[in-house]
């Protein structure tokens, strides 16, 4: 309350007792020198004497706006009339730029030259109005243009220096292979140029067209960009094994007619189809090279993408959109071999023979070999298995408590070639046993491990 009070007495004592002229003659004509001037009232309650201060602030805030739009039509005017040479310099190329950095320029030096306004005030208690007149003259308006464009021009000067010295650097850079780092050069740059309010040239070389220089070689740059596969693109690998597949892609560009391997380039490698392992983040080597490396596929089609890893190229440049679109596909599949086997089972009968055929049929369907049901015209290889297969329970359980049933087994495999009659594979495995509560059980679990074993090397040694 003390604090409204003490405002209220500031007014009545800051607001001109007799009625100005400037209220007098309102709408006539013009009172200060040079015509720079603006007016603003507002209404207020005269049974509240707390609504003096809106009524003050509003008339105060409408007086600066109009006395704001000469103000900046004259800062403009005089601005342009200084920095004439500049203009006339850049030529109609760069003209629009030139009176959009007029215009940054115009809004600084119109806050210095605001802060150097006269004002005074009124309040006319029988029609309730809270009178302010502002206005400045040509010669304060000119000294505050001056000081201010002259302390802007050394500002920037020395940052169009320091830029052109950046641009200088940055194609050493680019000859290197380091492009990211480039382009944060680059827009490190573009940044501390749009700092430069107005029109500055140092060494015939102003800041509108070198920032127009800079955002075309960041465009050219990137649209040259190419990602492409030093690896086939379709590839067929064994079913359910560990790999060490390497695919190889290459990133580069071209600059000044040159060709360019860009180094340390993040790629990401994802499944579009299908899963599996593999490198996901790889980065280019000094020959633009990244080498991922696939190490399993989980389905018989597998599609792989590698692409920029856009999250991190965006920590160099605001333009990564560029680079989205660029990728490689590879199409990675089981092998199926397209020889076909017959498998004949020696030794066994009924349902052992039976038995064993089946579990050795399934673990080499399932790595892709192609079994025949019989032999056929356009079967080329015969796989023969003999098995021997014996019962030896009693041989090894010489107490009648807690008897375990076991069997042992052998067997040699020929794994021929029957268009050249040739022997491919052939071994032998002895001392294969198995155990089980019966003798079925037994007997299945020692087949079982003996076909696993067979199979094993089958698939390891063809």
């Amino acid at each position: 309350m003390i604090r409204l009070i003490l405002i209220i007495i500031f007014l009545f004592s800051c607001a001109t007792k007799k009625v100005p002229l400037w209220v007098k003659d309102f709408g006539e004509r013009s009172f200060s020198k040079d015509g720079i001037e603006g007016f603003g009232f507002a209404k207020f309650d005269k049974k509240d004497k707390s609504s003096l201060i809106s009524a003050r602030e509003i008339a105060y805030n409408e007086a600066i706006k109009n006395l704001a739009i000469k103000l900046k039509i004259q800062v403009r005017g005089e601005i342009e009339h200084r920095m004439e040479d500049k203009i006339s310099y850049l030529g109609k190329k760069y003209e629009q730029q030139a009176f959009d950095k007029i215009n940054s320029l115009t809004e600084v030096v119109f806050d210095t030259a605001l802060g150097r306004k006269y004002f005074e005030e009124y309040i006319d208690y029988k029609n309730s109005l809270y009178w302010v007149y502002v206005w400045t003259t040509k010669k304060d308006l000119q000294q505050a243009i001056l000081e201010e464009l002259e302390k802007q021009e050394i500002k920037n000067t020395n940052i169009l220096k320091s830029s052109i010295l950046m641009v200088k650097n940055v194609d050493e850079i680019i000859y290197s292979g380091n492009i990211l780092n480039a382009f944060n050069l680059l827009e490190q740059t573009i940044k501390q140029l749009s700092e430069i309010k107005g029109v500055c040239v140092v060494d015939n070389v102003d800041n509108i067209s070198l920032q127009s220089e800079i955002e075309n070689k960041i465009n050219n740059l990137l649209s040259s960009f190419k990602l492409y596969s030093l690896s086939p693109t379709n590839i067929e690998v064994p079913i359910n094994q560990q790999l060490d597949l390497e695919i190889n892609v290459r990133v580069e560009l071209e600059f000044e007619r040159k060709k360019i391997f860009v180094k340390n380039f993040p790629l990401i490698c994802k499944f579009l189809k299908g899963s599996g392992e593999i490198d996901k983040i790889v980065h280019t080597d000094s020959d633009g090279i990244a080498k991922f490396r696939v190490y399993k596929v989980n389905s018989k089609e597998n599609v792989v993408e590698i692409s920029p890893n856009i999250e991190e190229i965006r920590k160099y440049t605001s333009k990564f959109e560029f680079l989205s679109n660029l990728k490689v596909v590879f199409n990675i599949a089981y092998k199926i071999l397209k020889e076909k086997i017959y498998l004949d089972i020696k030794n066994l009968e009924g349902y052992e023979r039976e038995f064993v055929k089946n579990e050795i049929t399934a673990q080499l369907k399932n790595f892709g070999f192609n079994i025949a049901d019989n032999v056929e015209k356009d079967v080329n290889y015969i796989l023969v298995v003999s098995i021997n297969l014996e019962d030896i329970t009693n041989k090894v359980n010489f107490s009648k408590e807690n008897v375990v049933c076991t069997y042992t087994s052998s067997a040699s495999l020929d794994f021929k070639n029957l268009h050249t009659n040739s022997i491919v594979l052939s071994k032998s495995f002895i001392g294969i046993n198995g155990f089980g509560r019966t003798k079925k059980e037994a007997e299945q679990n020692t087949l079982k491990k003996l076909s696993e074993i067979i199979c094993e090397y089958i698939i390891k040694s063809f």
